[in-house]
């Protein structure tokens, strides 16, 4: 179960990554990059809560 959600979860970010290269504007790059830092955080505390369980 685990390792399907990762899976998903990399096809989702490589299709983040390919929007944000078509996005010129410095201050939306600046957005993007702090929207991925706080899912990358949500992420990890996730699956440390999985973990626990």
């Amino acid at each position: 179960m685990i390792a399907k959600s990762n899976s998903i979860e990399k096809r989702g970010r490589k299709l983040d990554n390919g929007r944000k290269s078509y996005i010129h504007s410095s201050k939306i790059n600046l957005l993007w990059d702090l929207h991925d830092e706080t899912e990358l955080k949500r992420t990890c505390l996730s699956n440390g809560a999985l973990g626990m369980v």
